[in-house]
């Protein structure tokens, strides 16, 4: 298994943990629900690994977080 290499400036990291965060996460949705939908009475919604990584960082810049 190859490991990802952490070397550069502090947004590269901060996308890498990112990356890997959201990747983690649909993995894990997919293994419990065998896809990455969440049902809602107005309609599915599907997830992808971009939107989720749009929703963190700006979730974290909203509480004051910065890289």
């Amino acid at each position: 298994m190859n490991t990802p290499n952490i070397a550069g400036t502090l947004e590269e990291q901060h996308q890498l943990a990112l990356v890997l965060v959201c990747e983690a996460s649909l993995v894990h949705q997919i293994a419990i629900h065998r896809h990455a939908i969440y049902r809602h009475r107005y309609g599915d919604i599907a997830i992808s690994s971009i939107a989720l990584q749009r929703f963190i960082d700006t979730h974290l810049e909203d509480a004051g977080y910065s890289v």
